[in-house]
């Protein structure tokens, strides 16, 4: 067990001493963030795998073992993760909900789905994840939060997943303080890393529908559309986003260019054959 100490004010480190045992290992850095706390133990890790369990959420005690026996009995996948996470309140009572996630055995639709949802469909918390992933892809990005919607929409193609049903149960802990809940830098994040994707990856792979169209033109002039559109979706309050000017201005400039494309559509027809 490594337990990543992010330069935390409270008594943690006099705790984890005090079992004296040696299988727990004590790392105490500066606070950094939650995405270098992250890959510090990425790094400092000797294992096969990597199971990271914030520091206000708990499992099962025998959630581990079941885990692992099920990659173990399921190779050749890079990231297990649960199929829900059981939601807890402060005290860790149930208040009766889970956060169910879908299957993504095929990740090419995944760039598609982050893009349209603008948030994780895959969990970093309670995953099974290879080592020899970060080896061969990198380390979270050190973006404030939400490192792990980032890290999934610049390597999502790169990954092989695989969904396991999670009993027996991870438990999330949603508090008022929580990361989640720091909605302005979540939008600016989240609003940035979408407009980011448009530059990584080709149209049919952010909108897949446009396979389906021959003529590039219309290509052009549809994908500046759908991807105005979103923005616009996300700005008007799509998934609890609270501030939505940081998507707006990106709805605003793509429906520049979706105008700009639909014009020249209209235009060339009339000048060709006023040319003949």
């Amino acid at each position: 067990m490594l337990i990543v100490d992010d330069g935390s004010d409270d008594k943690t480190e006099c705790i984890v001493k005090s079992f004296g045992d040696a299988r727990i290992r004590y790392i105490r850095q500066d606070h950094k963030g939650l995405a270098a706390g992250r890959n510090l133990a990425v790094t400092s890790a000797a294992g096969k795998y990597i199971v990271c369990v914030d520091s206000d959420d708990f499992i099962a005690v025998d959630y581990l073992r079941n885990i692992f026996e099920y990659a173990e009995n399921n190779p050749g996948f890079d990231y297990y993760y649960p199929a829900k996470l059981t939601l807890v309140d402060g005290q860790g009572g149930l208040i009766g909900g889970d956060w169910e996630y879908n299957d993504f055995p095929d990740s090419r639709i995944l760039p598609a789905v982050l893009f349209a949802n603008g948030f994780s469909p895959i969990p970093i918390v309670g995953s099974l994840i290879t080592k020899a992933m970060f080896e061969r892809i990198g380390l979270y990005e050190d973006c404030g939060i939400f490192e792990d919607f980032v890290f999934l929409c610049k390597n999502a193609l790169k990954m092989k997943f695989n969904r396991f049903q999670s009993n027996p149960a991870y438990f999330y802990r949603r508090l008022p303080q929580s990361a989640s809940q720091k909605s302005e830098i979540r939008d600016k994040t989240i609003s940035n890393m979408l407009n980011q994707m448009i530059a990584m990856y080709p149209p049919e792979v952010i909108c897949p529908q446009l396979v389906n169209i021959s003529d590039p033109s219309t290509v052009k002039m549809q994908y500046y559309k759908y991807v105005s559109d979103i923005f616009y979706r996300h700005a008007a309050g799509f998934h609890f986003v609270k501030f939505g000017q940081y998507f707006r201005r990106f709805g605003d400039f793509y429906k520049g260019k979706f105008l700009a494309a639909q014009n020249r559509l209209c235009v060339e027809p009339r000048s060709l054959a006023g040319r003949v």
